[in-house]
Formats: structure tokens, sequence, C-alpha cells
């Protein structure tokens, strides 16, 4: 479906304006205005289900992080097309991160998630590229030279952070 289709399936009968926005990387992301309101309307990629990705997983993280106020209000959910309450933002620079009050604040946000209701699915970050690595070479793709010794760097870290974690 497209975001037009969507978006009167969403709000039948109305008028709305929708605005591309940049970013998402398996995802079409569009701005969606009316009467005043301003929503994000999230859809899928073609195929992404190959990445492993499960849209309603997604739909369930979204609400959950969304219960403990670390995520915007979900509206609606269509076809594997997430749409939320527009938050007017901007990306918080790395050195803005590193200061302790930003880290404190992080760290409090993650716990609320934490703390809040379980996500239906879980990402592993490690594992997830080796699944993308059998995905590419299944179709045909070939793997860059620089994956091995990422890998190798990945599996170091992913060892260390697991006998800190069971320390």
């Amino acid at each position: 479906m497209t975001a037009e289709e969507i978006a009167a399936r969403v709000w039948p009968d109305r008028d709305f304006a929708l605005e591309p926005l940049g970013g998402g990387i398996t995802n079409h992301n569009f701005k969606v205005t009316l009467d005043g309101e301003v929503y994000v309307l999230r859809i899928a990629g073609a195929d992404t289900e190959l990445l492993g990705i499960d849209r309603h997983a997604e739909h369930a993280a979204a609400q959950a992080a969304a219960e403990v106020g670390v995520g915007p209000e979900v509206v609606d959910f269509v076809d594997g097309s997430l749409i939320t309450r527009f938050v007017e933002g901007r990306p918080v620079p790395p050195e803005e991160l590193r200061r302790p009050a930003c880290l404190r604040e992080t760290a409090r946000l993650l716990r609320h998630v934490h703390e809040g209701t379980r996500f239906p699915a879980r990402f592993d970050s490690f594992r997830v590229v080796e699944r993308y690595r059998q995905t590419a070479l299944e179709h045909g793709a070939s793997i860059p030279a620089a994956y091995e010794p990422a890998k190798r760097r990945a599996d170091d870290i992913a060892c260390m952070l697991e006998s800190d974690f069971h320390d």
C-alpha cells in the first residue's frame, strides 16, 4: 500500500498532508498532518522479512515503549505499517551524549523500558549479522572482505559483555 492509501484508511474522508521524512534503512517514513495534529507513518520496505524483521513484534515493542513514556503514542498498525504521534526533536550529538547528566537520563529511561512490558522478540545485534550474512549468501550476494575481521572483533566484544553480565 502507498502512504496515501494507508493514511486514507486510518483517517477516512479526512484531508491530510504527507511529507517524506529522511532516515530509515528498512522503512519509508512520512509526516502526516491533519486537523492540527501530526503523526508519523512508517511503511515497511519490500522484503524486509528476509532480514528477520518482525513488524508485529515492532508494533508490540512500540506500544510497550509508549506505555512507559519513552516512546510516542501508537495510533494504529495497518498491514505492517506503524502510525505514531510525531515527536519534535533533534539528533543528540555524541559529545552531548557523553555528558554525565545525559548518561544518567539515558540510564533512567532504559530502566523504564526494562521495567515495562516485556517485548515479544529479542534483538541480538551479534546474532543478527550472522543471519544477514547467511541471507546474503542464499541470495547470491558476496560478503565484503571486512566482514570476517569485524565479526571476530564483534565476537570478542560479545564475550566480554557476556562475562561482565555474569560476574
